[in-house]
């Protein structure tokens, strides 16, 4: 992610084990092989301290040193990656294998000269180019957390649900483009870094500044500053608009045709209806858990609360997400199957059940998940907004088995 053209960082805490050089785990393995230049980048190997703890080796380079230095985008797709696989172990309880014979899923930074990412089944890989953005300078798909995040989403969605990957209706075709997106947009907003930067940029608040207007917290103004807000941020230096598409969204006029729309029969576009849903529902959770912070001031708020209880909306929301997948049918999924009873309902009581401590702060998103569009099971009519970036990176569907 970009901010006014400079990268925001931010770290991750992941399970502690002894890497060796790619970074190669136990269930992700990093091989930096660029076919288009035929060319093997050395791996990373950034060694421990006397008491076993990992250094890194970019603590402290500055931000150009490591947006050009190939072993930081290959941590950082590591990184990435093992973030989304332990949010899926994590809100599963259990291991999360994959959709093919193996244990490592296998990363390539560096993977061809082209404005794309791919995750494919028959190579066990998830595979990131690189193009040139007009300006002299190259982008690496491999530095943006929310293609990382969606690639690695598709490969564990492809594990836990291997019959996805055919389009048996145009439903279950959208819905592994729809799925990787909310677990990508929720995974950001679920850092409460993120969700400051946005606000500040957004001037919903300033940087340091302690109160937050309660007016500047409504649904539209909420959608508005952190939707279009992290639209902005993402497309900053991806090709094809990802910015554009999101603000498009965001303000597309709701309607009961969708799903026999053949404007929404393509899987990259059918995928919005999910991601409406959630992250609409996201929005609706964020505004309610507000309502139950008192004023520090007449008509304001305190902004580090308003950030937190940002961040756990949407952290709470990408458990349940994934959660439901274990009750969604293993094939011939329709969105109504995942979205408005079953899936959702039964994730919401399973989170009931494992953590009361929070099961207030899962209050409605439940509900909030399928009101924001009203499915219909009997006659599958959708209304209600949209708002979600379509990934601008993409194969043609199931060619390959490959999954953009």
């Amino acid at each position: 992610m970009q901010v006014d053209g400079k990268p925001l960082w931010s770290s991750v805490t992941l399970p502690c084990e002894r890497l060796l050089p790619g970074p190669c785990g136990a269930r992700i393995k990093v091989v930096d092989y660029d076919a288009s230049q035929d060319r093997c980048y050395a791996p990373l190997d950034g060694g421990y301290e006397a008491d076993g703890q990992p250094v890194d080796p970019f603590a402290a380079a500055s931000s150009a040193a490591r947006m050009r230095d190939p072993r930081f985008q290959q941590q950082n797709a590591y990184a990435i990656a093992m973030r989304i696989l332990c949010r899926f172990e994590n809100a599963l309880g259990r291991r999360v294998n994959y959709g093919f014979n193996g244990h490592q899923l296998h990363i390539a930074p560096h993977a061809f000269a082209d404005a794309n990412a791919y995750y494919s089944r028959e190579s066990r890989s998830l595979c990131f180019g690189y193009f040139p953005d007009g300006e002299d300078r190259t982008t690496f798909t491999c530095l943006s957390h929310d293609i990382v995040a969606h690639e690695t989403a598709h490969a564990l969605l492809d594990g836990l649900r291997p019959h996805y990957i055919e389009p048996s209706s145009p439903d279950q075709g959208g819905f592994h483009e729809g799925f990787s997106d909310v677990v990508a947009l929720l995974s950001i907003l679920s850092d409460e870094r993120i969700v400051e930067t946005i606000l500040t940029r957004e001037k919903v608040m300033s940087a340091g500044q302690k109160l937050v207007a309660k007016k500047q917290l409504g649904a539209d103004a909420l959608r508005r500053s952190t939707l279009l807000g992290l639209a902005e941020c993402m497309g900053e230096t991806l090709p094809n608009g990802a910015a554009t598409t999101l603000r498009q969204s965001v303000t597309l006029v709701p309607t009961p045709k969708w799903l026999d729309d053949p404007a929404f029969a393509e899987p990259h576009r059918r995928g919005e209806i999910p991601v409406a849903a959630v992250l609409n529902a996201f929005i609706e959770v964020w505004r309610h858990r507000l309502k139950g912070l008192g004023e520090i001031r007449r008509g304001y708020l305190d902004a580090s609360r308003v950030v937190e209880d940002g961040a756990t909306a949407a952290s709470h929301l990408l458990t349940m997400c994934i959660r439901a997948l274990d009750y969604a049918p293993p094939i011939d999924l329709q969105f109504s199957d995942y979205l408005s009873s079953r899936a959702i309902r039964s994730a919401f009581r399973r989170r009931r059940s494992k953590a009361s401590s929070v099961s207030c702060e899962s209050f409605s998103a439940r509900s909030a998940i399928a009101s924001p569009i009203r499915i219909k099971i009997s006659s599958h009519q959708i209304s209600g907004n949209v708002s979600r970036p379509v990934r601008p990176l993409c194969l043609e569907w199931g060619v390959s088995r490959e999954i953009a």
